[in-house]
């Protein structure tokens, strides 16, 4: 589950940021751009990097109904007869992404284009869960971003620009395989007058 959000949010990324997904290096900021170097022929710093950087539970939402009750996600046929029932626990998953170029020029304008992404309507991560078919979306927020370029050791590398930005994305981790509930179809409302000795007038059916 875990592994299939940072996928997703991957490829959000190169959506939003008009780069190629396969130009994103999953690994951590120590080792990124030599992974880019060995799986690249041609020498290009311009990169992207990200991971995971943390994980905890989140608190705020632990004793949310859907946390302590799990939730009803779908039906599992046609009929509704049986209903497919989830339990999570809900997480802050934080990832740090690195943004690599060779002149300012490039790290402020990517800057800017973060900035419009966050500024969208709909910054959050979609997704389907390839294992059950169940579709998320999770909220995303931007935790800090800063300038981390390496200008101190340019007489030896050269000029290093890195834009490092860290998101928090509100996920909820499935703890247990998913269980099936029987529905509720049809329910029978008796009305009754009296008291002492009641006696029943009708009875309304509602459907499901």
């Amino acid at each position: 589950m875990q592994k299939a959000i940072g996928t997703h949010l991957r490829a959000e990324l190169a959506s939003r940021l008009t780069i190629e997904a396969k130009s994103i290096v999953y690994a951590p900021v120590n080792v990124a751009m030599r992974l880019r170097a060995e799986t690249t022929p041609t020498a290009v710093l311009n990169m992207v990097s990200m991971y995971r950087t943390g994980m905890e539970i989140d608190r705020s939402r632990l004793n949310n109904f859907v946390a302590r009750n799990g939730i009803y996600v779908k039906y599992t046929d046609e009929t509704k007869q049986v209903a497919m029932k989830m339990r999570y626990v809900p997480k802050i998953l934080t990832y740090t992404i690195e943004n690599w170029f060779t002149n300012a020029d490039c790290l402020d304008s990517r800057a800017l284009l973060f900035d419009e992404w966050l500024v969208s309507n709909d910054f959050t991560l979609k997704f389907t869960d390839v294992d059950t078919q169940i579709e998320y979306e999770f909220p995303i927020i931007l935790e800090e971003q800063a300038d981390n370029s390496d200008l101190e050791s340019q007489f030896e590398k050269g000029k290093i620009f890195r834009l490092t930005t860290v998101l928090n994305v509100q996920a909820l981790i499935p703890v247990v395989p998913p269980t099936t509930v029987k529905t509720i179809l049809t329910v029978e409302c008796d009305i009754y007058s009296g008291i002492e000795n009641p006696i029943l007038e009708e009875t309304h059916i509602v459907s499901g």
